[in-house]
Order: structure tokens, then C-alpha cells, then sequence
């Protein structure tokens, strides 16, 4: 992120997330680094479906790299992949990012605020 912890970080989000959805096609086609790139907007975005899809493309992805033998390249996937679905299970609880709730000015609910206590794993 470019502006840590502000609204002006998530502005370009909607565009980026359009994007990637423009690029999926062509995905697996991609160097690996690039295809993690695309795939980012799709891991950070509120929508339960586009997280999901995200872990699909991941999982699709390190498959296909570990039947190459690509070692290196598969553990930079794996650890994409768990850390997609990690954000996969905090959609799924809450709908959206609670971190993101103070920049965005959104009132946070009693669970979620119980939650913001612990040690963040993860930017958002």
C-alpha cells in the first residue's frame, strides 16, 4: 500500500479488481509472478465470490507449477494460497474486512471489534 491505513490506500480498488477480472482468462498462461499480481485484487476484495475465485485460481495455479517440479515458484503459491484463504475465512465471518472499517468509516459490530484485539497476520 501506498498510503497505509487510509482511505486513499482502497481508492483505486474497484478499478483494480476490474482488471483482474479482465486478465483471469489469460491467467494461467502468465509467468508466475505475474499471475499472483492479477490475482491480488480478487484476494483483497469484500466479495465473498471474488475471494473464492481467487482461492481456485491459486490452488489451479500450484498444481499446475508443482507437476513441473517448480519448487521455488510453489512455495511462493502455497503460501499465497493459505494466505488467500485466510482471507477467504474473514470474509465469510463478517462479510468484509473489519480492519479496513475505522478508514472506511464503518461501524464496526461488537464481534468484530473483539476480533481487531488480536494480532493482525495479515495488511489489509
Amino acid at each position: 500500500m501506498f498510503y497505509p491505513n487510509t482511505a486513499k490506500a482502497l481508492e483505486y480498488d474497484d478499478f483494480a479488481l476490474e482488471m483482474s477480472k479482465f486478465l483471469l482468462p489469460g491467467v494461467k498462461k502468465m509467468p508466475c509472478f505475474e499471475a499472483l499480481f492479477v490475482l491480488q485484487p480478487l484476494m483483497q476484495s469484500e466479495d465473498m465470490m471474488d475471494v473464492s475465485l481467487c482461492v481456485r485460481e491459486l490452488e489451479a495455479i500450484r498444481d499446475h507449477v508443482k507437476s513441473r517440479g517448480l519448487r521455488h515458484s510453489g512455495n511462493l503459491i502455497d503460501k499465497n494460497v493459505e494466505r488467500a484463504k485466510m482471507h477467504q475465512a474473514i470474509v465469510n465471518r463478517f462479510d468484509r474486512y473489519p480492519q479496513r472499517n475505522e478508514v472506511l468509516e464503518r461501524e464496526s459490530t461488537a464481534e468484530e471489534l473483539e476480533y481487531l484485539k488480536k494480532p493482525m497476520p495479515l495488511d489489509f
